[in-house]
C-alpha cells in the first residue's frame, strides 16, 4: 500500500516508521510553500497566538519574543 500525506517528509519520521513495520509505503508531499514577509510587530503586547508552527519559525527568525510575553500556538 502507498500513503500520500501533504506534508514534509522531514515531519514525518514516526510516520514512516509506523508505515514501513506494516509493509506500507510513505509518499509525502508538500502541496504548499512558505515564504518569509517583512512584517511591522507593535511595541508592546501581552499574548501572541501563532496560527501553525511555520507562523511561529518566521516570527522568531524577524524579531524576539519578549521574555513576558504569553506564547500559544496551533500544533507542535
Amino acid at each position: 500500500m502507498n500513503v500520500l500525506i501533504t506534508k514534509p517528509t522531514a515531519e514525518l519520521q514516526q510516520l514512516g516508521s509506523f508505515l514501513a513495520r506494516r509493509n506500507c509505503s510513505l509518499i509525502a508531499q508538500s502541496f504548499i510553500e512558505f515564504e518569509l514577509v517583512n512584517a511591522t510587530f507593535p511595541a508592546a503586547y501581552d499574548a501572541i497566538f501563532f496560527g501553525s508552527k511555520n507562523a511561529y519559525r518566521f516570527y522568531t527568525q524577524q524579531a524576539d519574543l519578549p521574555k513576558h510575553v504569553l506564547v500559544a500556538c496551533i500544533g507542535e
